[in-house]
């Protein structure tokens, strides 16, 4: 889509007009009810969880403008990172026609996403200091030297969170300060920066409502005289043409301006795969060149023949989220026509409910519920509230209870079989499990062989892309624990050379994966152990260990006793990786990862687990400092460390 046709979506109207004009006259506009009140609430209690989580200490956040050495002064005002992936669906305010038309009004019909941070400005804190944002800020490295020029670059806008009041600190501007050229942050006098200025006004406003203003403008907040804190979400946004790479952690242009230019830098946090499609889809090119591992792409490379085979080493597999999403979108409709059977519309449409009581109304396992409120919530037929609770959108109070005209009742055939087994697997004293997932010495050599294979192929993309994560940097004795036919240890072990692997997994899964080891001439470096990883201790002297697709097999009390099998066994220092697909925080996406849930309530004793659920298993086993990065499509590593010996 061009920057034409993404114009023409914004209807140009008188409110739009004026809104265009006061930003160009006075540097500043307030777009009214932007935000609905059920999403205000919602967003600020995130915002200030956040806050919590982000700033245990509360000492607050280095503020965009000349700063005090006087520590006190920031106690009193906090900030929380990267806001908008974790409100996900409710980002689609950002959608407004009217808060786009004035912004792509004014820097072109392609804006960027250039930053998104919650303030939480708490009783009692004092006036802050007049500055101008970045790029405008003289303070930060990647900064545009005064005098600016005259040409409009960056606006920035905050969202009411609570009401902007002259009694709880609403921002202070000084209308046309956004053409002086110049700012305080350049002065390098503090007095300066905090003298009141004539003119200036305090903007106030509804909690809904966006401050949207030129990013030179010069503005402060002001003290805050109430008992309640003011919450305002700030989002700011570029044209195509800004270079953002100066700010994206890592990439070689900040590392070099941060190198040679004066003034602190000011990374923006990327998206991981998994927050990026928390987002609702039209609001995601808002986003997208924050997406994790952009600036990690490889260069385009000529074609090379066909004749030999690609290996680890070279290949650069696309991402397969297309087909990952296909093969387990199988589920979806089985799960939804089963909901509808069991009333689970009709239930919520009464009033929204938690997990616990809707486990109750269908009777089934906790697990069986999760998955199935985890495909209706990805598919939109169901929103997730505050506290966990479940509520019906307009589409299935629209068409999926009965006292609607255009109710549908049979969306599925009641023969089909996968829906049939749905419920099976929806009765409370449901346990099944395919041999596959446990004891092998029933299953025959044939079937083993086939599904084993059939896993390898699947694997190797993702650990590809595993295998090449800085991860492995310390690695010298690596142990995969249910290493299956070895796609992970082969990609490991051909990306690394100085690694040596063990293969843990049964005997006969062993015998298969000693054949590929040795058509990859590694069998050297890569030795099989036929152990049951839950009945016997893992083996010692290795420095990683490695559960690659592990976890979602088995309940969470299980991956707990293995992560404590692997804090037992694994070197002081050494490192735990799990390679999962994983569930958003809120459980209501990506769908491919929720239908994977399906998959393993009909055969296994799991599920897709979130990254919180997963660091709690770690950190409860004794490992400390757990992490999450993409690898690919719907995979992520989840990594952390046994603490040293002091």
């Amino acid at each position: 889509m061009n920057a034409m046709s993404l114009q023409s979506l914004d209807p140009i109207t008188v409110e739009t007009e004026r809104s265009v004009e006061l930003l160009r006259e006075q540097g500043w506009c307030v777009i009214e009810d932007v935000v609905p009140e059920t999403d205000v609430i919602a967003i600020r209690d995130i915002i200030i969880s956040e806050e919590r989580r982000q700033t245990a200490d509360r000492l607050g956040w280095t503020r965009t403008s000349i700063g005090s050495p006087d520590l006190s002064r920031n106690q009193k005002l906090s900030k929380a990172q990267n806001i908008i992936p974790k409100v996900g669906q409710r980002s689609s305010f950002l959608l407004d026609h009217r808060y786009m038309a004035v912004l792509r009004s004014l820097l072109g019909g392609y804006v960027r996403v250039t930053s998104d941070f919650g303030i939480v400005t708490f009783p009692g804190n004092e006036r802050e200091f007049w500055h101008a944002d970045w790029p405008h800020n003289q303070t930060v490295a990647a900064h545009i030297p005064e005098p600016y020029g005259t040409t409009l670059m960056h606006l920035g806008s905050l969202v009411m969170l609570t009401d902007f009041t002259s009694e709880n600190g609403g921002t202070i501007v000084l209308p046309g300060s956004h053409l002086f050229e110049r700012n305080p942050t350049g002065s390098g006098n503090e007095s300066y920066a905090s003298t009141a200025q004539r003119s200036e006004q305090q903007v106030t406003g509804k909690a809904g409502s966006v401050l949207v203003y030129d990013s030179r403008l010069w503005h402060s907040i002001a003290p805050n005289r109430t008992a309640s804190p003011r919450v305002a979400l700030a989002i700011r946004f570029a044209p195509w043409w800004l270079n953002l790479e100066v700010r994206r952690p890592g990439s070689i242009e900040a590392k070099l301006i941060e190198t040679m230019a004066v003034g602190r830098p000011t990374p923006v946090p990327t998206l991981s795969r998994l927050e990026y499609e928390a987002l609702p889809v039209a609001v995601r090119p808002l986003y997208e060149h924050w997406l994790d591992g952009r600036t990690d792409l490889p260069l385009p490379k000529a074609r090379v023949s066909s004749a030999g085979p690609t290996t680890p080493q070279n290949a650069a597999p696309m991402d397969d989220s297309l087909l990952f999403d296909l093969r387990h979108m199988q589920y979806a409709l089985p799960m939804t026509q089963l909901a509808l059977n069991l009333g689970l519309f009709e239930f919520l449409d009464r009033k929204p409910a938690d997990l616990a009581a809707i486990t109750g109304f269908l009777g089934c396992t906790t697990r069986a519920a999760e998955a199935m409120l985890a495909v209706e919530a990805s598919l939109g037929l169901l929103e997730v509230l505050e506290h966990g609770r479940y509520c019906l959108s307009e589409q299935a109070r629209t068409y999926l209870v009965r006292t609607s005209p255009f109710y549908r009742a049979a969306l599925l055939s009641d023969g089909d079989q996968t829906l049939q087994r749905l419920k099976f697997a929806f009765e409370p004293d449901h346990d099944a499990i395919s041999p596959l997932a446990g004891e092998l010495d029933d299953v025959d050599e044939r079937e083993l062989r086939d599904f084993v294979n059939r896993m390898d192929v699947l694997a190797r993309p993702a650990v590809i892309s595993l295998a090449k994560n800085n991860v492995w940097s310390n690695t010298r004795r690596l142990l995969d624990i249910g290493g299956g036919a070895g796609a992970a240890c082969i990609a490991i072990a051909q990306t690394h050379p100085d690694i040596d692997c063990t293969l843990l997994d049964r005997g006969p899964v062993c015998k298969i994966a000693a054949e590929r080891i040795a058509q990859a001439d590694l069998s050297e470096r890569i030795k099989t152990l036929d152990r049951n990883m839950l009945s016997e201790p893992l083996p010692e002297g290795h420095d990683a260990i490695l559960f690659s697709n592990i976890f979602h097999n088995w309940d969470a009390q299980t991956c707990l006793l293995l992560a404590e099998k692997a804090f037992a066994a694994i070197e002081p220092g050494g490192i735990v990786v799990l390679h999962e697909v994983l569930l958003n925080e809120r459980k209501d996406g990506p769908l491919g990862a929720a239908c994977f849930s399906v998959a393993m309530l009909l055969s296994h004793r799991g599920k897709q687990y979130t990254l919180d659920e997963l660091r709690d298993i770690l950190v409860q086993a004794g490992f400390q400092d757990c992490r999450a990065e993409p690898t690919l499509g719907r995979y992520h590593i989840i990594y952390a460390t046994k603490p040293s010996l002091s």
